[in-house]
């Protein structure tokens, strides 16, 4: 890249949750759209797919420059949905702090540390 990213938002590969908002059936459709793409429709992709991106821009982010995850919540264990394994990743390897959490539920944004 030939200028620093300045913000990123990490929305992609879905994965069916569970839960009381989520009626039986709901991912159907979705699970049907990826299962034709040939992509793995689960937890296991959708996180190694966003710790697969937060790897490659880690070192393009630009200082003070911000990394947000959608559907990705704190757990006593450590964090949950897409962003599960890619935080971690960017807070002990990649230069980065929590700047926000929570905003609304499932809403989490790193900043460049350095």
């Amino acid at each position: 890249w030939s200028q620093p990213f300045r913000f990123a938002w990490l929305d992609g590969h879905d994965w069916p949750y569970e839960g009381p908002d989520y009626p039986p059936g709901c991912w159907d459709e979705q699970a049907r759209q990826y299962r034709e793409r040939g992509q793995e429709y689960s937890q296991a992709a959708s996180q190694a797919s966003h710790l697969r991106i937060a790897e490659l821009i880690a070192p393009a982010i630009a200082p003070d420059g911000l990394v947000a995850f959608d559907d990705t919540w704190p757990t006593v264990a450590g964090w949950d949905g897409k962003g599960g394994t890619a935080i971690p990743f960017l807070l002990y390897s990649g230069g980065f702090e929590i700047a926000e959490r929570g905003a609304y539920d499932q809403l989490v944004v790193l900043r460049r540390t350095w």
